[in-house]
């Protein structure tokens, strides 16, 4: 399910094609050049048991498979390919875990040791970090412009780093005066995630935070 979900999002194309007896068909068409990630979507077809069409490697050297089933769990929209946020964040660790590395295969890279997603929808790289802060990774939004053309898509790149602990050598601290309610939450794990301009930090139930630690929380 989890292939099948990321394939489509990261290579696949929601289409309506013309069919031999004249009437439209909304379908999926996937195209791969990667020999892998051919067979990589093959085989989740034949696992979850999906009809597909699939059509031999052309001139540019692209396999097109075409899945006539629209529907697919954990896609929101179709057009813009978006992840269904509210499906997948109800998942267990272990699926969640798979997930992530997934989002790698078809729409990332791995530089050195530094797992990479990257998009161009904002949404979906979001969705990532909060999953890679859920199941254990430290990730950071990069943010990309491009102004040479109207049609160039604001682009992301999102870092997995395995690890618990964060530098502050490049930290800035700014005070600022505050005059309001400061509400304490509280949650049954004791570990919430909070997200302040494109980064996330993890902290406890605020009656158990010392006076500095609340004090970042609320600045």
């Amino acid at each position: 399910e989890i292939t099948y979900l990321c394939a489509l999002q990261a290579d696949g194309s929601y289409k309506q094609i013309i069919k031999s007896n004249n009437q439209p068909h909304n379908c999926w068409r996937i195209v791969f050049k990667k020999e892998a990630k051919i067979n990589r979507f093959r085989e989740a077809l034949i696992t979850l048991e999906i009809p597909y069409s699939e059509y031999p490697e052309d001139k540019r050297g692209m396999v097109s498979f075409y899945v006539g089933n629209p529907l697919v769990k954990g896609l929101l929209e179709y057009k813009t390919k978006t992840f269904d946020s509210k499906y997948i964040l109800n998942k267990s660790n272990e699926w969640l875990q798979a997930f992530v590395t997934e989002s790698w295969l078809w729409d990332g890279s791995i530089k050195g040791s530094t797992p990479i997603y990257c998009t161009t929808n904002k949404s979906n790289v979001t969705l990532l970090q909060t999953v890679g802060h859920i199941v254990g990774y430290r990730c950071r939004i990069i943010t990309s412009e491009d102004s040479r053309k109207d049609s160039y898509k604001t682009y992301y790149r999102l870092t997995f780093v395995n690890t618990n602990k964060v530098s502050l050598q490049n930290h800035k601290k700014v005070l600022s005066s505050y005059r309001g309610r400061v509400y304490c939450v509280e949650v049954p794990s004791g570990k919430i995630m909070i997200r302040q301009k494109g980064n996330i930090f993890i902290t406890g139930n605020c009656q158990n935070l010392t006076y500095h630690e609340l004090y970042s929380v609320i600045t």
